[in-house]
């Protein structure tokens, strides 16, 4: 009777055993980032590999964060820390690396990225810089990822790191990569068009100006589709950006920024100023404004009435609007409302 009992003992821990699923393996990676949009591609190339916490909720301005020990805790913890870069963090990212006595995400690590490796940057200022020109970045602008294109490069930088921090899952994280590329691709042009032509030289013709031609020249006019096909037709149209928030985006879709409502970055906008914002819309048709969701409102709807303009709201990162959850979803919403706004003020 015993060995019957331990014999069916040993058949009941085996069939528990087998029927018991195993155990989730934990995150290999904990990532910090300092801006929503990373938090977002990082998840995208990271999937079940990483765990991905930010510095900022998304109407948040990501200049101005204090490095809270909750942060510094974070960081404590972090195996990779992922910074937008072009000083958008001066006032704290090395505050938050210093403070946080974590070797693995100190500048020259690898658990240390800036995601502006391989970004042109735009709005680089050619003479010194001092604290009198207002909150200006002497490595350029920082808001290069409101361009879903720049987003591509982004992932391949993180993807490229992990790979090397994490090399047993570095063909998972190229292969997330691919895909959220892909997304952005199908995003950008339509499912059609990247059928017949690869997204490069889809990037490359509408950064010379050349798009129009090159499609009429293959027959593909009709083929266009996605967030190009939206703001394609209003390359040239003047707008008014509350900060230099959108400035890569516009400069994709060859729009202009005629005038910005700050007179210096980060610095509230006098009458005066004010008044020669207004003019200068007047003067080169500049009819639409665009403020993020920490930018005073009022202000930025009383200067477009002024000049008989729409003012329109952005998401400057995921998060930062209802509806702007991923990054996709960020850009997707902007280039709608900006497209909307052009199209309404088309005839004024």
């Amino acid at each position: 009777m015993r060995v019957s009992l331990i014999a069916a003992g040993a058949l009941l821990c085996a069939t528990l055993f087998v029927a018991t699923p195993t155990a989730r393996a934990e995150p290999t990676l904990r990532v910090l980032t300092t801006s929503t949009d990373l938090r977002e591609i990082a998840r995208a190339v990271g999937g079940s590999e990483v765990t991905v916490d930010c510095v900022v909720k998304g109407p948040e301005d990501a200049h101005y964060i204090r490095a809270r020990p909750s942060l510094i805790r974070a960081a404590h913890s972090a195996d990779v820390l992922i910074v937008i870069g072009r000083d958008l963090e001066m006032g704290y990212a090395s505050l938050l690396r210093e403070d946080s006595r974590n070797e693995k995400i100190q500048k020259g690590r690898l658990g240390f990225i800036d995601a502006s490796e391989g970004i042109v940057a735009l709005e680089v200022p050619t003479g010194p810089v001092d604290r009198s020109m207002g909150d200006v970045h002497p490595s350029g602008n920082p808001h290069y990822l409101t361009d879903p294109v720049n987003s591509k490069q982004v992932a391949r930088t993180i993807a490229d790191r992990f790979a090397k921090i994490d090399p047993d899952h570095a063909d998972g994280y190229e292969k997330r990569r691919a895909a959220f590329e892909r997304s952005v691709d199908v995003a950008m042009w339509g499912a059609a068009l990247l059928a017949k032509q690869p997204a490069r030289r889809l990037e490359k013709r509408l950064q010379r100006g050349q798009l129009a031609s090159f499609l009429k020249g293959r027959g593909l006019e009709g083929e266009l589709g996605g967030w190009a096909a939206l703001l394609a037709p209003y390359a040239g149209r003047k707008v008014v950006s509350y900060h230099g928030l959108f400035v890569y985006l516009l400069d994709r879709f060859h729009l202009v920024e005629a005038a910005k409502i700050e007179p210096k970055p980060g610095i509230d906008p006098t009458p005066r100023h004010t008044l020669a914002v207004v003019r200068t819309m007047k003067s080169e048709a500049a009819r639409v404004v665009l403020y993020a969701s920490y930018q005073p409102e009022r202000t930025a709807k009383q200067i477009a009435e002024q000049g008989n303009a729409v003012a329109t709201k952005l998401a400057h990162m995921p998060g930062a609007l209802p509806g702007s959850d991923s990054y996709l979803e960020a850009v997707e919403m902007n280039i709608r409302r900006l497209a909307s706004a052009l199209a309404a003020t088309k005839e004024k």
